[in-house]
């Protein structure tokens, strides 16, 4: 990425022209909620990763329930079917793997019975009482639900929508598998987490620690990419910055110029190389410290993305 871009003459192309011509402004890949995909990713450097990439986060949005699971057909829905199996048993893929969308387009078509024996597998105490002889009674299971269980946060049927309730603890408590339930949804965290879905800062303690170590885990793994350098990862992996001297020297460092004048044997002048982007640098759109601006960066990802 180019620190020198002209943000403001970008960020002006893109109001006056940009969007018109449906370009993709900043460091996502919007072509996603483009009108027309095809036409957005034609435009792209790489338009086959480009539809690929818009493909994805529609399969990810069906399995997290941002859209409705029926909307992804033909040619969608076989590829979000494929990375259903593609992704089962990998830590980075669990959460779509086991999401209700994949037990959905996996599965057998299931009766009745089957959703009541599933409800009755999961819950011991009502196995006990609604099934005898491996035969259970779906009426009264179904009943149970509707009348009972549905107030008591459990999960009917043979899926596990733990993720969605509102006391996740007490919801997987209740199943045979509380640890993978937990992390299933610990997961899903981290996930709308980094799609900016929710707010960063809302994940803490444990769950931040599990989030950041996938971080690095992701990293480099063509299906944990978006996740790996999302900005929630960019910001947790980061480095604690802030002093003086060390913003000072990821200015330098960031143009040959200034390091060859302002830095000798690994030192750098920190108020020389303050002084220089007060004076000049900021005029000349040169990005200071260790980190872009988001407007600088959203900008120069916009100017990466069209070579012309």
């Amino acid at each position: 990425m180019n620190a020198t871009c002209d943000t403001a003459g970008l960020e002006a192309h893109y109001k006056s022209f940009g969007e018109a011509e449906n370009r993709a402004y900043g460091c996502e890949t919007d072509c996603t909620d483009s009108n027309n995909v095809e036409a957005c990713c034609s435009r792209s450097a790489q338009p086959f990763k480009c539809r690929s990439t818009v493909q994805f986060r529609k399969c990810r949005q069906a399995a997290d329930g941002l859209i409705n699971a029926s909307s992804i057909q033909g040619e969608d829905r076989q590829y979000c079917t494929k990375l259903c199996t593609r992704l089962s048993g990998r830590p980075d893929g669990v959460s779509y793997a086991t999401s209700a969308f994949c037990t959905e387009a996996l599965r057998p078509p299931r009766s009745d019975a089957t959703e009541a024996s599933c409800y009755a597998e999961r819950y011991p105490d009502l196995h006990a009482a609604f099934c005898k002889n491996t035969t259970c009674d779906t009426a009264g299971l179904e009943a149970h639900y509707k009348n009972d269980g549905k107030a008591e946060s459990r999960s009917y049927g043979c899926e596990t929508p733990c993720i969605h309730s509102n006391n996740v603890e007490a919801c997987c408590s209740r199943l045979a598998q509380p640890f993978k339930c937990r992390r299933t949804a610990q997961f899903w965290k981290c996930r709308q987490a980094a799609d900016g879905l929710i707010s960063a800062s809302s994940i803490q303690g444990d769950d931040r620690q599990y989030c950041t170590k996938l971080c690095t885990r992701l990293s480099g793994r063509p299906d944990g990419v978006s996740y790996a350098t999302s900005a929630f990862c960019t910001e947790a992996l980061r480095p604690r910055r802030g002093d003086d001297a060390t913003e000072a020297s990821c200015y330098a460092e960031r143009y040959p110029d200034l390091h060859a004048v302002f830095c000798k044997n690994n030192t750098c002048d920190t108020a020389g190389l303050e002084a220089h982007y007060k004076n000049d640098g900021k005029a000349e759109n040169r990005a200071y410290g260790c980190s872009l601006t988001t407007r600088d960066s959203e900008a120069a990802c916009y100017a990466s993305r069209y070579p012309d």
